[in-house]
């Protein structure tokens, strides 16, 4: 059996470290794909599929030659006009932030989604961490600016939009000053964004420069995990604020948080995710992070250890869309 595949993406903020390049022509060369289209946000054409008013699309054929360019040329002319009742399988590499509507939108439809819309918005939230409290550092969901100071009285804090992403908008409070790692804040300005989503506000690990590792899982399986190490001068972790991505290994903690995630993610039909983690103060690893959205780190694990990992999601994205492609059937 050959699947139609669709990605769904935006280009016009891709780099050439974006894994949407070589995951496209592992999925198209691969025998249980029959073709493989692929369509982005950046193309006009395709504003009203994209706000949710029209299934219809103008897609562009994958082929051995998809590759990164600074113009974008290889997303042109998509003068192919598809429908995505069409496809099969929709790999979704739409980053942050969400638009929820169009997620729903993406629902309606029976296909087999990497990842599940619905699946996507629920744990994307960082509010989602909260089931998972005794892997975590102390963490609160904060409202307002009464709770953040109530939880910043107990030790250094760190506040994270709820439906933040690549590390922004985080900030530190230690000792009444608020700093988002380059400049101090006013609390005006921190009661203005409680204003737009709520916090969740979590414990300030001293060990953070020892790395935030991201473990990548793909229909279950932990395929490996890097350790990205924050800028001498700075105390984020992301690759995207000045950090550095290394090799790693996990240890007995982080089994065991995988362990623990891995249900809720099958639930929620997601089959491709990052889980980051940190080091706590007692020098044990703690759960950080879940992201379910545009999964990066494929490449950089690739070059680390030389090992054909983004092959091995392509085969794993196939081999999860079969399995409920099945369950379907016999439901």
């Amino acid at each position: 059996m050959k699947l139609k595949v669709l990605i769904l993406t935006n280009h016009t903020n891709h780099t050439i470290q974006n894994s949407v390049y070589d995951l496209a022509r592992e999925l198209f060369v691969n025998q249980h794909s029959e073709y493989v289209d692929i369509a982005t946000v950046g193309n006009n054409k395709n504003n009203k599929f994209f706000k949710g008013k029209n299934s219809k699309l103008f897609v562009q054929e994958v082929d051995n030659d998809f590759k990164f360019s600074d113009d974008g040329k290889h997303y042109f002319p998509a003068d192919i006009e598809a429908d995505i009742k069409e496809y099969d399988l929709v790999l979704l590499r739409l980053p942050q932030p969400i638009n929820p509507t169009f997620f729903e939108f993406l629902s309606k439809f029976n296909c087999v989604f990497v990842n599940d819309p619905m699946g996507v918005i629920l744990t994307s939230s960082k509010a989602f961490l909260m089931k998972f409290k005794n892997f975590c550092p102390p963490m609160k969901v904060c409202k307002t600016i009464e709770e953040v100071n109530e939880f910043a009285q107990n030790f250094p804090i760190v506040l994270k939009p709820i439906y933040g992403y690549g590390g922004k908008g985080i900030v530190k409070i230690e000792s009444n000053i608020i700093s988002d790692g380059t400049k101090t804040l006013s609390v005006s300005e921190i009661e203005k964004n409680l204003e737009e989503q709520p916090y969740l506000a979590v414990k300030f690990l001293k060990n953070v420069s020892k790395g935030d590792k991201r473990i990548l899982v793909v229909n279950g399986k932990i395929l490996g995990a890097s350790l990205r190490v924050p800028a001498s001068d700075n105390w984020l972790c992301n690759v995207a604020q000045g950090g550095t991505s290394l090799p790693s290994e996990l240890t007995i903690e982080e089994y065991a948080i995988v362990e623990a995630v891995a249900p809720a993610m099958e639930a929620n039909k997601i089959t491709m995710y990052g889980i980051d983690t940190l080091e706590n103060d007692e020098g044990k690893r703690v759960l950080s992070e879940i992201n379910t959205t545009s999964i990066g780190g494929f490449i950089q694990l690739q070059a680390q250890q030389k090992k054909p990992y983004v092959r091995m999601v392509a085969n794993e994205i196939f081999k999860s869309a079969f399995a409920q492609i099945n369950n379907t059937k016999t439901q």
